[in-house]
């Protein structure tokens, strides 16, 4: 077995992949979806891997539970969390909205957005748009 192979990241779930730095790797490629060497090369780039076929996988599988990095609370009663919540949304400014809808889960741990993953960003997001 390769070195390369050892320190590869493998992605199984949607629970393994980093919701930001996917975002960031959407907006390098747009427009360049059919190039396969750039896709490869960013993804490896990105995500520390170059098992194309398993990182596919990896994005259309859902995960049986979520694993939330901080506690999460969708509760829009508040008319000011509702409108910066419409606010963030609109100007696609999803660092703002998912720092909106988390807190800590313990009383020492810093909030960073970059560190959550893909299934809980999407958790996020697909409960604030019903509202509308």
């Amino acid at each position: 077995m390769k070195l390369s192979q050892v320190t590869e990241r493998i992605y199984r779930t949607k629970n393994d992949i980093p919701f930001l730095r996917l975002k960031q790797f959407g907006d390098e490629i747009k427009g360049q979806e059919t190039d396969i060497d750039l896709i490869a090369k960013k993804v490896k780039e990105h995500f520390n891997t170059s098992d194309l076929v398993g990182f596919q996988k990896a994005l259309e599988t859902d995960p049986k539970k979520i694993n939330f990095t901080f506690k999460v609370d969708l509760d829009l009663k508040k008319a000011a969390k509702y409108i910066d919540a419409d606010t963030f949304q609109l100007e696609n400014d999803l660092d703002a909205l998912l720092r909106l809808f988390v807190s800590p889960k313990y009383f020492s741990q810093k909030i960073d957005v970059h560190k959550m993953k893909y299934a809980e960003c999407e958790y996020i997001i697909n409960s604030f748009l019903p509202a509308y």
